[in-house]
């Protein structure tokens, strides 16, 4: 959950970040993941890949931009 939570903030995925956040923060309290947060992750996740395949598709304005 670290590392994707790093490397979602650097691509401002902020929804997947916060998720990865939760996931961290009680794993290291020993407590179970809140009811939710998997399938919240997942679809946000999702989401992210969805967009940015959109973004980097060949003659999308925002490929030529980067």
């Amino acid at each position: 959950a670290h590392a994707l939570k790093s490397m979602s903030r650097n691509i401002g995925a902020a929804r997947v970040a916060a998720l990865c956040e939760t996931v961290e923060q009680t794993a290291r309290g020993g407590t179970p993941v809140p009811a939710g947060t998997v399938p919240a992750l997942r679809d946000a996740l999702e989401r992210t890949l969805a967009e940015l395949s959109s973004r980097l598709a060949p003659g999308s304005r925002e490929q030529g931009a980067a």
